[in-house]
C-alpha cells in the first residue's frame, strides 16, 4: 500500500512537471451513473454472516437492514494533455451510501446506517478520434480509495477501465463514457473546460 501511495504523488508530480502556460490542460467535473462499491464489497453491511457464510446468532436477534441506496459518484479532475492522443489526468471522488435499519420486534424503522468513499485516481486517456470538436478515447487509472463511517476505516488499492469515451466540444465541452472498475460500473458524463488551444 505504501508503494501504490509513492507511485500516485509521484505521477502527481509527473503530472504537474513543466510549463503548464506551455501546454493544453483541462479541468472537469462528473457524476457516475452506477459505483461499484455495492452491499458487502468493502464495508461491513454484510459482516452478520459468519467466516463460513452462515448468520450469526447475534444478528439473528439485531436489528435488519433494508435496501442499499447511492448518491453516485462526483469526481474532480485535472487533466494534461501530454501529446495529441495522450492525456494524463490526476482525480478526486466522493460518494455516499446508506440503508435504512429495523427494528427485528415491530420492524419500526429506527435509523439509517452511512457509510462515505473517498478515491484518489491516476488515468492515462488514450484519444485515437481527435477533431476539433469530437475525440473518442480509452482509458485506464490506478488509485486508492478511504472509506470512513464516519471515521476513516479502510484504504484499499482500485483500478478503473473506460474502455469508451467520447467528448464533445471544443473549449467548454462534454462528455460520457461507459466503464468498469471500483469507482463506477456503467457509466459517467460530465462537462470540463480546456485552457490554451493545443498546437503540438
Amino acid at each position: 500500500m505504501k508503494k501504490l501511495i509513492l507511485c500516485l504523488l509521484a505521477s502527481l508530480l509527473f503530472l504537474s512537471e513543466g510549463r503548464l502556460a506551455a501546454q493544453d490542460y483541462e479541468v472537469a467535473a462528473s457524476w457516475g451513473f452506477i459505483p461499484a462499491f455495492y452491499d458487502g464489497l468493502l464495508w461491513g453491511f454484510q459482516r452478520d454472516v459468519g467466516p463460513d457464510g452462515s448468520p450469526r446468532m447475534d444478528a439473528v436477534f439485531a436489528d435488519y437492514k433494508g435496501p442499499l441506496y447511492t448518491a453516485g459518484l462526483y469526481n474532480l479532475e485535472f487533466n494534461l494533455i501530454r501529446k495529441k492522443w495522450l492525456v494524463s489526468s490526476f482525480s478526486l471522488g466522493t460518494t455516499s451510501f446508506w440503508r435504512p435499519t429495523f427494528s427485528v420486534l415491530d420492524g419500526r424503522r429506527k435509523g439509517a446506517k452511512v457509510h462515505s468513499v473517498l478515491s484518489l485516481m491516476h488515468t492515462w486517456r488514450f484519444t485515437y478520434v481527435n477533431r476539433p470538436v469530437f475525440r473518442m478515447y480509452s482509458s485506464i487509472g490506478l488509485g486508492i480509495v478511504m472509506t470512513y463511517d464516519p471515521r476513516p476505516d479502510e484504504i484499499l488499492p482500485i483500478f478503473q477501465l473506460a474502455p469508451l469515451g467520447i467528448s464533445v466540444g471544443k473549449r467548454i465541452y462534454g462528455f460520457g463514457e461507459i466503464g468498469l472498475g471500483a469507482e463506477y460500473i456503467g457509466g459517467r458524463a460530465g462537462i470540463g473546460y480546456r485552457f490554451n488551444s493545443f498546437q503540438r
